[in-house]
């Protein structure tokens, strides 16, 4: 039987590679989180729409190599919602997945995740959406142990798949004043699984206008706030990127970081291009297969 420990010497270090440069990492579970109806989903599907489409990263230049988008969207219906908005955002919706909230045998986590993998393999999925967590969890994630049960094998098929993964939950009531990452509903050990946090919050400044902030990154320094702003696209509900700002997050919870300038993320979007991936993009002179943006 094999050590349950291995030298450190023998492990291969690897390169972080990301969905969303400094913001969305591959092989790894970002939270998004926020009030309801402060257009959490709505940014998924834009998400969905530029990576199936070939589209760059919001406020990001360039292209992607189209993949795959495995959605599970337990509150918008796939007919009247879902498919509307995602179809007036432009994308292609033959690389998209949606769980059937008809099918008798609803998916949940852990035992949900084989599922999962034949879609992720289905539609060759770069990015998968759980919208929301508490929806598709057979376990209770107010306990630390039942949530790192629940969210464990998504996290391995992240790393397997090379995908993102997008975990959406609510903030809890009362939670105002409090560091924010401990604001988000269930255990700590959701937040602590995820390698990277963004909260969707109103912007104070201007009226109608919302701001994603990254509130929680391990894997490299936070990226600038950017703010948006809920749109009508062709008479469905979109979203309008509209810059990246300076705007601290109080309560200890974030920092924008100089060192994400604008120029540096255009780059890590550009050069993500060139970094191996799975066998089914673009080759290089050398026949290695180069790593799609999205």
């Amino acid at each position: 039987m094999p050590s349950p420990f291995i030298c450190l010497e023998d492990v291969h270090a690897t390169t972080q590679r990301w969905f969303w440069p400094n913001r969305i990492p591959v092989g790894a579970l970002t939270v998004f989180e926020g009030d309801p109806g402060c257009n959490k989903s709505t940014i998924t599907y834009d998400l969905a729409a530029r990576l199936t489409s070939g589209r760059s990263s919001p406020l990001c230049r360039g292209s992607k190599i189209p993949a795959g988008v495995v959605l599970l969207q337990a509150e918008d219906d796939p007919a009247s919602t879902i498919r509307p908005n995602l179809e007036a955002m432009g994308a292609d919706l033959s690389k998209i997945v949606v769980h059937n909230p008809e099918h008798s045998d609803p998916i949940t986590l852990p035992s949900g995740i084989d599922h999962i993998r034949k879609s992720v393999a289905l539609v060759n999925a770069r990015l998968i959406v759980v919208d929301p967590i508490s929806a598709y969890s057979a376990c209770n994630l107010s306990s630390d142990q039942s949530a790192r049960k629940a969210l464990g094998p998504l996290m391995q098929l992240a790393k397997e798949m090379n995908a993102a993964v997008i975990l959406v939950r609510h903030f809890t009531k009362g939670s105002r004043g409090q560091n924010s990452l401990y604001q988000g509903a269930g255990s700590i050990g959701i937040i602590g699984l995820a390698r990277s946090a963004l909260q969707v919050i109103d912007d104070p400044n201007n009226a109608g206008c919302r701001l994603l902030v990254h509130t929680k990154c391990s894997v490299g320094p936070k990226a600038k706030t950017i703010r948006f702003r809920p749109q009508q696209i062709n008479g469905r509900l979109g979203i309008e990127w509209i810059e990246r700002v300076d705007f601290p997050l109080n309560n200890g919870g974030h920092a924008d970081s100089l060192v994400n300038s604008p120029a540096l993320e255009e780059a890590v979007d550009y050069l993500s291009t060139f970094v191996p991936g799975r066998p089914d993009g673009r080759k290089n002179g050398n026949g290695e297969c180069l790593w799609s943006r999205g």
